[in-house]
């Protein structure tokens, strides 16, 4: 999606019962519409639609969606985009996909404890970076914080606060994750909210830099690791 500040990946999904799911920036604005349909047109109108890492109705935005049956070609308005899709038929979400909605927690309203930064070295590396973070408040897994910070050409760096305890943890998939290798590879690259332990992310993961990896991993938060739970790889078409 191109804006007068420049690209913006997307990721969007939409269905017939007026589920919609338009992922931008670090999360996505969900719900359901309204639905008006006919042979050769499938349109959906939501209103006043969340953003799932943000609690802030600033972040609200009433979205429509317009799909020609015949070519598979849709219209997206969402807030400031306004955009074409070309569609594929996903058949239904394939069983074995995880989604957020498995992996649902409560999310914690208790204020974030200090950080602690006693005998960990990564984190006072990046205390400006977390300190930041903290005081935005939980956007992960029910009562962490998801943090990461650019640390070079088509790379992010990333920790992980538990704030009920002030600990922070440095998984390695977070260690250098590589976005946007592939002139094709356009999809949301991280991909989280606050009541899911489920962090989608699309490129390849810290944990090896290796472009033969690259893909769409679903990564499962269990305390202090990730788990991943599955992996659909990507052919890298600038090989």
């Amino acid at each position: 999606a191109e804006t007068e500040s420049g690209f913006t990946p997307m990721s969007v999904s939409f269905d017939d019962s007026g589920k919609m799911n338009v992922c931008a920036y670090t999360g996505c604005w969900e719900g359901t519409g309204k639905v008006s349909k006919d042979p050769n047109f499938l349109m959906l109108s939501g209103q006043n639609l969340k953003f799932s890492t943000s609690d802030s109705a600033d972040m609200n935005e009433n979205i429509a969606i317009t799909l020609d049956r015949k070519d598979n070609v849709a219209m997206l308005k969402a807030g400031g985009f306004a955009q074409p899709l070309i569609c594929q038929k996903k058949g239904g979400q394939s069983a074995d996909t995880p989604t957020f909605e498995q992996y649902k927690v409560k999310v914690s309203t208790a204020k974030p404890k200090p950080i602690n930064f006693k005998n960990n070295k990564n984190a006072r590396m990046f205390r400006t970076r977390l300190g930041e973070a903290l005081t935005e408040g939980v956007n992960f897994a029910g009562h962490y914080i998801l943090a990461y910070w650019g640390c070079g050409t088509n790379c992010l760096y990333g920790g992980i606060i538990d704030t009920n305890t002030g600990i922070v943890y440095f998984p390695d998939e977070l260690g250098g994750m590589g976005v946007g290798l592939d002139g094709d590879f356009d999809e949301e690259p991280l991909q989280f909210q606050k009541d899911s332990t489920l962090f989608i992310f699309n490129g390849f993961v810290g944990v090896d830099n290796d472009d033969s990896i690259q893909g769409t991993h679903y990564l499962v938060w269990e305390v202090t690791k990730f788990k991943q739970v599955k992996f659909v790889p990507r052919n890298n078409k600038s090989q």
